[in-house]
């Protein structure tokens, strides 16, 4: 009988922290996909900002994916090109840039001949330098206007955990 109590009790314990993870997970996920997506996640809450409005269906598998891996709800997918303002408690969109939790992201501006995007996501702590995420096929050598640089061509998925 105190085994089996015992036993519940370790399972439901196991379950309780399961779901704090799940409330906890704090994420940026910038895809190395034709247009622009950035996959925010706070808790089981998703957006995904893209700047077409049509996604195509293998870059909406890999989006289902991660989320059902990571057991979100549905995204808000929001057209930062067609959408000017957009505002919940932890995301605000705005023109050129948004704030998600307590995080920066601006889009640079860039030639128009190019079809890439340059991002520059600042986390706003002590910690953590401004990093730069180039898209597309943009090389970011020879840009060192900060010493962070990732490239999604060649190193694939942008992934940051926020703290």
């Amino acid at each position: 009988m105190f085994y089996g109590l015992f036993l519940i009790l370790a399972l439901q314990i196991t379950d309780l922290n399961t779901k704090l993870k799940l409330l906890n997970q704090r994420q940026i996920f910038v895809y190395n996909t034709r247009n622009t997506m950035i996959h925010l996640i706070n808790g089981r809450t998703n957006y995904l900002v893209t700047n077409s409005d049509s996604i195509p269906e293998y870059d909406m598998r890999t989006i289902q994916k991660v989320t059902d891996h990571l057991k979100l709800n549905r995204p808000i997918i929001i057209n930062r090109l067609t959408q000017n303002t957009f505002q919940t408690n932890d995301f605000v969109l705005r023109k050129n840039s948004f704030q998600f939790l307590n995080c920066s992201v601006e889009f640079k501006n860039k030639p128009a001949y190019l079809k890439t995007e340059q991002l520059l996501i600042d986390i706003h702590d002590d910690k953590t330098a401004p990093i730069n995420v180039f898209t597309g096929n943009l090389n970011p050598k020879g840009r060192n206007t900060f010493a962070n640089n990732f490239s999604t061509k060649t190193g694939g998925t942008f992934h940051l955990r926020i703290e």
